[in-house]
């Protein structure tokens, strides 16, 4: 079904108005006080404000219990895709939030997955050890079999090879040998995040079927 433009600006002035609700929302303070009570393990109530917004700013923390809470947004495709590519690992989460997506969702072939894709993706995702926690955790073991034949997925996971984390920015002025120090260390942190990240990189690939090549056999004129 293609949606007519008028839905999509009817959608676009929603999704503003609550955008601009929820900033004011976090400059009143509240926001902070929200989060405070989720890293002491309550849960958030939507109190009126169940927006992208404010659900993005849940999946950024490791305990998503809150969103069980959240109706509307977890029965949104495009907002529980895109969480599923920016959260943080899965593996690593408390109450992941997909345990309280739309149960109509989670039996949709399509929407399933497009969610496994994006962990793929998930920048903070990059161990095969990861992959196969949230493959077998919730169920996605015929489409994790499934992605792993398909050759063009493969590629845009390979294009992951070349991103890396970032290295500081050299601020050192020769007078404090502690700035140094921690500069050398956050340095070599990082280096060796981004070998472990490689190395991960490479053994998701690597879990992937090879690509088939096709051969010509001369003698008979067909491919083989």
């Amino acid at each position: 079904m293609i949606r007519s433009k008028v839905v999509e600006m009817i959608e676009d002035n929603l999704f503003e108005k609550e955008r601009v609700r929820f900033r004011r929302f976090v400059d009143a303070g509240g926001f902070k006080r929200a989060q405070g009570n989720a890293l002491a393990g309550r849960a958030i109530k939507p109190c009126g404000r169940e927006c992208r917004e404010y659900g993005y700013k849940i999946v950024e923390m490791f305990d998503h219990k809150s969103l069980e809470n959240f109706a509307i947004l977890m029965d949104d495709a495009e907002f529980l895709l895109h969480c599923a590519s920016i959260s943080p690992n899965p593996q690593n989460c408390f109450n992941y939030f997909y345990h309280f997506v739309n149960e109509n969702l989670k039996r949709n072939k399509t929407f399933r997955m497009e969610f496994l894709k994006a962990i793929y993706l998930n920048d903070n995702v990059y161990t095969l050890e990861s992959i196969n926690w949230f493959v077998d955790s919730f169920g996605f073991q015929k489409e994790n079999e499934a992605l792993r034949k398909n050759q063009e997925f493969k590629k845009r996971v390979q294009a992951r090879l070349g991103e890396q984390f970032e290295f500081p920015e050299y601020h050192y002025n020769g007078q404090d040998k502690r700035k140094l120090t921690k500069y050398k260390m956050t340095r070599n942190d990082i280096k060796q995040l981004n070998e472990n990240r490689l190395a991960g990189l490479n053994e998701i690939l690597d879990s992937f079927e090879e690509e088939k090549k096709t051969c010509y056999d001369f003698r008979s004129g067909y491919s083989q």
